[in-house]
């Protein structure tokens, strides 16, 4: 075998590797989607993100609207309107749909993922010593126009403590 045949191996291999990541982040998308059991979807993920391609892949970046959001969604979970998220970082994936990242707000931890093309996200806050993680998954809907109202929902995706 050549060095150029070798070269041509490993980049194959590598492929072969995007291509399985890319694959288990669809899977990652129905299951976050579907999961009656939000621990499954975090589960999951970190068998995703364990893998070293994964993470390389995986680039820091600003999003504004997710600053916004996760801002929102941790006010909401801490129900404290001046939860503040003193560390966020957003990582995209590979130029796709997928963010993911990790945060602290009020001394708590957590995590988030969130799917651009479905705009559907979830995300996990641990607060230490007890053991506790609460979980959210949330949905995103355009609402445009002064006179617009979005009432907050009342289903099973509010927030689930386990």
């Amino acid at each position: 075998m050549t060095a150029g045949n070798t070269s041509m191996a490993g980049g194959m291999h590598i492929w072969g590797r995007f291509m399985a990541d890319q694959n288990a982040i669809e899977k990652l998308k129905k299951t976050l989607l579907e999961a009656k059991e939000f621990s499954v979807v975090w589960s999951a993920f970190f068998d995703l993100s364990e893998h070293p391609l994964f993470m390389r892949k995986s680039k820091m970046v600003k999003h504004r609207a997710m600053e916004q959001i996760i801002g929102e969604i941790c006010r909401s979970i801490l129900n404290k309107e001046n939860a503040d998220v003193g560390r966020l970082i957003i990582l995209r994936y590979a130029n796709t749909e997928f963010y993911h990242g990790l945060l602290a707000t009020e001394g708590i931890a957590g995590n988030f993922m969130y799917f651009e093309g479905v705009d559907t996200g979830m995300m996990v806050l641990n607060r230490a010593g007890g053991g506790e993680c609460l979980f959210t998954r949330f949905h995103l809907v355009p609402v445009s126009g002064p006179d617009s109202y979005l009432a907050p929902s009342q289903g099973r995706d509010v927030h689930s403590v386990h």
